[in-house]
């Protein structure tokens, strides 16, 4: 328990340290004190879209049916933009071999499917 202490004592320095850093930087290019880490903390991380750069991602609101609709539309269009990434990565790594980002990792897996229907089940 106690490393765990020390570690969340540490990291938050660090960070206070770069905060005080980037206030003190007025706008100007910061990528580098908080450089993304991509891995498979990302997908728990309710910032991770201030890290994309490929892909203009703001901030999004919902205060009433009219931002509901907008914001699903664009949830519909990330979903089918993913997808594309997806199959690209996966045909990639067929020809080339698995991808490494962090402590994360894009392979080509084939997957089986099966078709029993509900008479045999029973």
């Amino acid at each position: 328990m106690e490393d765990a202490r020390k570690w969340a004592l540490q990291l938050a320095e660090e960070i206070d340290d770069k905060v005080a850093e980037l206030n003190l930087l007025d706008g100007v290019e910061s990528d580098n004190l908080f450089p993304a880490t991509p891995g498979k903390a990302c997908q728990y991380c309710s910032h991770a879209s201030l890290c994309i750069k490929s892909v203009n991602v703001a901030p999004v609101r919902v205060d009433d049916r009219v931002d509901a609709e907008r914001v699903a539309a664009e949830v519909i269009r990330l979903e089918a933009a993913l997808s594309d990434m997806k199959d690209n990565l996966k045909a990639w790594a067929k020809d080339n071999g698995a991808i490494s980002v962090g402590d994360s990792t894009f392979d080509f897996v084939p997957s089986v499917s099966w078709n029993i229907g509900a008479e045999k089940l029973y």
